[in-house]
This record gives C-alpha cells, sequence and structure tokens, in this order.
C-alpha cells in the first residue's frame, strides 16, 4: 500500500504518489467514537488541490462541532442518541440468519466486514451521503471487479431499505444516486451447479488441482489468493481459511463446506 505523505500547508491532508505519476489526495479526522476515518478526496488530474481538501475536512468536522450531527453535546444534554450504520448492519444480519444458509450467511457478514463497515460502519446513518459509497467504489476499483463493487453498493442499499422499513431511518437511500458501474455481461458469468459439477469431475483425479479448484469456486476468490493459500491458514476446527489478497494488502476470512473438511484434511495430512 502506498505510504501516505503528510501535507506541510494544510492539517490532516495527505497524498499519495501512483505509478502513473498522479497524486491521490486524502483526509482524516475522528468519528464520534474517537476513530480515525480516512476518505478519499480525488486525483490532482481531477482537478483536487490540497487547499479544497482541506476546505472538505473542515466542511465536516464543522458540521459536527456544530451540533449538526446528532451526536453533539450541547449544554451537558446528548440532543438525541446517534444509531450508526453498523448498529443497523447488525440487526440486518441477525434478521437475515433465519433465511440464509449459514455458508451464505457468513458470506454476506464477510463482504460487509471486509469492504463496507471499515469506511462508513461508524458514521451516523443519516449522515451518510451518496459521496460516502463513491469513496468505497474509488477505494475498490483497483482491486475489485465492477460487477464485485455493485455487488457491494447493492449491499450498502438493502441495509438503508432494512432501515427504513424498520423506521429506523426515515431519509432517502443515498444509493438511489448511485450509477451503477458498467459490466461485460459477454464475458462475466456464474457457472451453472451442472457446469461445476462437471468442471470437479474432470479434476477430481489430481489432488492438487481438485483442491485448487473446489477452494476457487466456493469461496469465490481470484485464483492468484487461493495460489497463495499456505498450511497455517486452514483452520479445520473452525472451517475457515485466512485468504491474503496482496493486490489491496488486505485480508479476510473464507468458510470451507462440510461436505469438503474430511477430503481437505486427508490431503494436508498426505503433504505433511
Amino acid at each position: 500500500m502506498a505510504t501516505k505523505i503528510k501535507s506541510e500547508a494544510f492539517t490532516r491532508v495527505y497524498h499519495t504518489l501512483l505509478s502513473s505519476g498522479d497524486k491521490s489526495f486524502w483526509i482524516t479526522y475522528k468519528d464520534y467514537n474517537g476513530k480515525k476515518i480516512w476518505i478519499k478526496i480525488g486525483l490532482y488530474s481531477n482537478g483536487i488541490r490540497e487547499k479544497y481538501c482541506s476546505n472538505k475536512r473542515a466542511e465536516i468536522t464543522n458540521k459536527m462541532k456544530l451540533g449538526e450531527n446528532p451526536s453533539v453535546v450541547k449544554n451537558k444534554r446528548i440532543i438525541r442518541e446517534v444509531t450508526t450504520y453498523d448498529m443497523i448492519a447488525h440487526k440486518y444480519f441477525e434478521f437475515k440468519k433465519i433465511y440464509l444458509k449459514k455458508l451464505n450467511h457468513q458470506k454476506l457478514l464477510s463482504q460487509y466486514n471486509r469492504h463496507i463497515q471499515p469506511t462508513i460502519g461508524n458514521l451516523p446513518i443519516e449522515e451518510i451521503t451518496d459521496e460516502h459509497i463513491e469513496n468505497i467504489m474509488i477505494l475498490k476499483e483497483s482491486s475489485l471487479s465492477n460487477k464485485t463493487i455493485n455487488m457491494i453498493v447493492e449491499q450498502i442499499s438493502i441495509i438503508f431499505n432494512y432501515a427504513t422499513k424498520k423506521k429506523l431511518f426515515n431519509r432517502t437511500n443515498p444509493v438511489k444516486f448511485i450509477d451503477k458501474l458498467s459490466v461485460n455481461n459477454e464475458r462475466e458469468r456464474f457457472l451453472s451447479k451442472d457446469e461445476i459439477k462437471i468442471l470437479l469431475d474432470k479434476v477430481r483425479n489430481n489432488s492438487q488441482l481438485y483442491v485448487f479448484t473446489y477452494l476457487s469456486l466456493t469461496m469465490g476468490s481470484r485464483l492468484v489468493v487461493t495460489s497463495e493459500i499456505q498450511r497455517k491458514d486452514i483452520d479445520l476446527i473452525n472451517k475457515t481459511i485466512t485468504l491474503q489478497d496482496k493486490k489491496s494488502n488486505s485480508s479476510y476470512r473464507g468458510y470451507i463446506r462440510d461436505e469438503f473438511i474430511d477430503y481437505l484434511s486427508s490431503y494436508i495430512m498426505i503433504l505433511m
């Protein structure tokens, strides 16, 4: 991950140098819980400058100081209780437990914890705008496909809709103002169940290739990520695998299907 270089002229304004020679500008501030929040403002090539970033940061912090956000305290009284996006998401995932299979629920929760929570989880839900969501899209554009980014935005929207349905949010869903990224549907599609079965049958006689193919298909990881799996990343007791994504300099957890545990365990024993 590129090193963030601190501005000499403006407080809490940073930039990173890109391989293209461009600059990416960032600001940082602390949220209501004291957690440091990073927001990408934009690129030098698009006209973004340090002064503009400083003004954007001042706009955010001034709102907090003036009590426009629900967590501000005036005269030792809390104006109203803060409801963060994370609080709503937690209620939503608890609700979905009764409708989803365990593995699907874990995948959905993993996607949220990896791609959404770090950026907007601690923000008051009423203060989240389409700009916050666009920042997530910008952050993910170098490591994820347009289709995956669209899925992340859709998950954000579903949680907002859940909040509205439960009368926990009474404003317009900010995702309404976001345009989906274009996807080449002719090149991208999911394999059918029959196609997956045929593919696994074709490689079953090669145990190494079978394990590689099975994990790639069931965890949805890119081939390069699957190829980086080491023995220390596999937790057979909790049925999880830690996946290292070097492209985005991050890691996340995948879940092993029950039906595959015995085969994977035997395969590991052979390698030892």
